[in-house]
């Protein structure tokens, strides 16, 4: 009976997926509807939408940002074909999250059954993967093509349609690094699984080897990005440690917790009846040794994460996303194997994912909160002033975005790389905003310039240096009043020595 059900489930199972990404897009925009964006996504929109695609590559060389063009020129695409908005420019993040699914799905799928392969698809909406599914940088796209290299990889190592697949691989791993530099760590579980093969069949697969090659030389013109990249991350806002380590794991996987813990404790016990009730032995694996040594690695990915920050020197969990593809693959199937491929543990396993995501659809849809609206005190400070300097780094670029845009020429930060390394200990932002004032109309000036202006007006949310220096100048900031924590006053700069 089991078997038959599992079986006309297979039968349809493109029509099945077909709703599972209906339903993603359907759940997923009036999120991204109502999501404002926010400073690491302005910037994707404004390098975007510079004049000509060639520009896009000359700001990304001249280090407007840290990140490689690829997510750009995609952001640029999904515009000119259905406009600028909140769900179109994040557009290759969305289809990014689609593809990672289908593919976990087919990957996890030839190894089990289509029971598993749903749960694995499934599995990323329970981690950090899905906030970013709805992000117009590059990490919904990073989700995609670690998929697409796993997939591609495994389809060429197993002689399957060979012809078809070592191109995708050599293009997959280019537009792995042309997407996210942090992204390469997703090659460390192929490589160690091709040199398990090497070893095994005592002969490197030089048709791999080769498409593999030439995906890399692909990469060679972002070798001066990279030079910037590594330039920037020397004074990067955040350094990697390692006991960073757990720390990404919860960043990435502590959504799961969500799910009601009696679901999670009948799982559990469903994996040990299977496991009990079993023989005595283990059924023979079901994947080769290759698969099975890159699927170990795949799971350390977001602490490799970690080490190939502490060469770079710029580290932040979400750089790891990649390591939800590896989970999203390995932890079903390792499951699955464990319950001695029990029918009770892949009903159970996707009744509780699919239960939780349909009861999550099913609450009204967020509303759009505007973050200039939401601070009236900011407007009326922007309307009446001439001038008003944003202190907060990560702030400001936000309300420029959305303040009225016959106002945004009031608004102003102040960049000084120096003065923000002595007072924070780093100046990724404000390196940024210098480049970045290059190619889009923001208002950036030096502290040499505030130090000639007589007063100013000041919106201060204390994330940044410049409060700190006005108060060791001697600067009178007389505040006038609050909002969601921010200091709105006017400064009178002392006599220029």
């Amino acid at each position: 009976m089991w078997q038959r059900i599992t079986q006309a489930l297979d039968r349809h199972r493109f029509w099945l997926l077909s709703v599972l990404i209906i339903g993603f897009f359907a759940v997923t925009m009036p999120r991204a509807r109502a999501t404002p964006f926010w400073h690491d996504e302005i910037y994707t929109l404004l390098l975007a939408r510079v004049p000509s695609v060639g520009d896009i590559w000359t700001a990304a060389r001249g280090g407007a940002d840290l990140t490689p063009p690829l997510n750009l020129y995609l952001t640029r695409a999904a515009e000119s074909l259905a406009g600028a908005g909140h769900v179109s420019s994040r557009l290759p993040a969305l289809i990014g999250f689609s593809v990672m699914t289908l593919i976990v799905f087919q990957i996890v799928r030839i190894r089990s059954n289509v029971l598993i392969a749903f749960s694995a698809a499934l599995l990323p909406w329970y981690t950090q993967a899905y906030r970013y599914s709805y992000e117009a940088r590059g990490y919904g796209v990073m989700l995609g093509l670690c998929a697409l290299l796993l997939w591609s990889w495994s389809e060429a190592a197993a002689g399957r349609r060979r012809r078809l697949w070592l191109p995708i691989f050599a293009v997959t791993c280019a537009a792995t690094l042309w997407n996210h530099y942090f992204a390469a760590v997703t090659f460390v579980p192929v490589a160690c699984g091709e040199l398990y093969r090497t070893a095994k069949l005592r002969s490197p697969d030089w048709g791999l080897v080769l498409a593999g090659a030439i995906g890399l030389l692909l990469c060679a013109p972002l070798a001066p990005l990279l030079l910037n990249a590594s330039a920037g991350g020397t004074t990067y806002w955040r350094h990697a440690v390692w006991a960073d380590i757990p720390e990404t794991y919860w960043q990435l996987f502590h959504n799961i917790w969500e799910i009601n813990p009696w679901m999670l404790a009948l799982i559990g016990a469903a994996i040990l009846f299977g496991l009990v009730r079993g023989s005595a032995r283990f059924r023979s694996a079901f994947v080769p040794g290759h698969e099975v040594v890159a699927a170990i690695v795949a799971i350390a990915i977001p602490a490799l994460t970690i080490g190939m920050g502490h060469l770079s020197g710029g580290f932040s969990p979400r750089y790891a996303l990649s390591g939800v593809v590896g989970a999203a693959i390995v932890v079903p199937l390792f499951a699955w194997w464990l319950s001695r491929r029990s029918q009770v543990l892949e009903g159970l396993l996707l009744a509780v994912l699919a239960t939780n995501i349909v009861i999550d659809s099913l609450g009204p849809p967020p509303a759009f909160r505007d973050p200039v609206v939401l601070r009236p005190k900011f407007v009326e400070q922007l309307q009446r002033s001439p001038d008003v300097v944003v202190a907060g780094p990560v702030q400001f670029l936000q309300l420029w975005y959305y303040a009225p845009e016959n106002l945004r020429s009031r608004l102003s930060y102040v960049a000084d790389p120096a003065r923000s390394m002595r007072y924070l200990q780093w100046d990724t932002a404000d390196r940024g905003f210098i480049k970045l004032a290059q190619w889009a109309p923001i208002g950036v000036k030096t502290y040499a310039q505030l130090q000639d202006q007589q007063s100013f007006e000041m919106y201060d949310d204390g994330s940044g240096w410049l409060t700190a220096q006005l108060n060791d100048t001697g600067a009178v900031v007389a505040v006038s009043t609050t909002e969601f924590g921010a200091r709105i006053g006017h400064v009178t700069m002392p006599p220029r020595r």
